[in-house]
């Protein structure tokens, strides 16, 4: 099952439009993570999930020969990135309004 998951998120990464493609990237200077400018809030959007999604899959996808021990290692290492990627000082959030009536 995690295969065939992991072969979705493949073919949609490389089914997506040229427009759902970042049109700018910049690294400032010591900095961990890029500046990536998306069209829309929603191609934006799009990619979290899809990043998301990976994570999860592999998160799941652990070795199957692993102990208890190495198991909560494995999990605990993940748990490290996220909680990093949480902290991060320079990751700004911004709340989007939709000029379109709904």
């Amino acid at each position: 099952m995690l295969a065939e998951l992991k072969r979705l998120l493949e073919v949609w990464e490389a089914s997506v439009p040229e427009s759902f493609r970042p049109w700018s990237e910049f690294q400032p200077q010591n900095d961990t993570f890029p500046t990536i400018n998306y069209v829309s809030p929603w191609h934006a959007v799009a990619w979290q999930y899809y990043y998301a999604a990976k994570v999860l899959v592999e998160l799941y996808q652990k070795p199957e020969d692993m102990s208890i021990i190495e198991i909560t290692r494995y999990m605990e290492s993940y748990r490290s990135v996220a909680a990093y990627a949480l902290s991060h000082s320079q990751v700004n959030t911004q709340e989007y309004q939709s000029t379109e009536p709904i």
